[in-house]
């Protein structure tokens, strides 16, 4: 009888202990690159790419566009659907949980435009899957 306590006690702490490492595991493939260190670090341009899988750059193209329509959502009714992405580019800056987003757009529709943004993001630690952030520092220009 006390056996098989102790075997069902150990069985039920190896299960906590197993399920507490995947979630750890879990919550770092959510999480932005460097999003722990300092530093100035390339994580995204047409030569670099530090994500984790394909999956991310999508995540983070999305990311970049919710960040985009946050700002300029006072702007009056811009319809985002008439504007295709062109290129980001995406460095951890020396501040915490914050990146540089150099995000450029084009528009199909009434007229050809390039517009680059410029935007500065702070992350929470799931920002990836969340899309939870703060946009700090935001500009734009037109690109020929």
């Amino acid at each position: 009888m006390r056996k098989r306590v102790m075997l069902w006690t150990l069985l039920g702490l190896g299960t906590l202990v197993f399920v507490f490492i995947i979630s750890i595991f879990l919550s770092k493939e959510n999480q932005m690159p460097y999003y722990e260190k300092t530093g100035h670090h390339v994580i995204l341009s047409d030569k670099v790419n530090r994500l984790k899988s394909s999956n991310d750059k999508e995540k983070v193209f999305a990311l970049a566009r919710k960040a985009l329509v946050q700002k300029t959502k006072d702007e009056g009714n811009i319809d985002w659907d008439n504007f295709e992405d062109v290129s980001l580019y995406i460095e951890k800056i020396d501040k915490n949980h914050q990146y540089y987003f150099g995000y450029t757009i084009k528009s199909t529709n009434p007229m050809v435009l390039t517009i680059r943004y410029d935007m500065i993001i702070k992350l929470n630690k799931n920002s990836i899957k969340t899309s939870n952030f703060e946009v700090i520092d935001f500009s734009m220009k037109f690109v020929n």
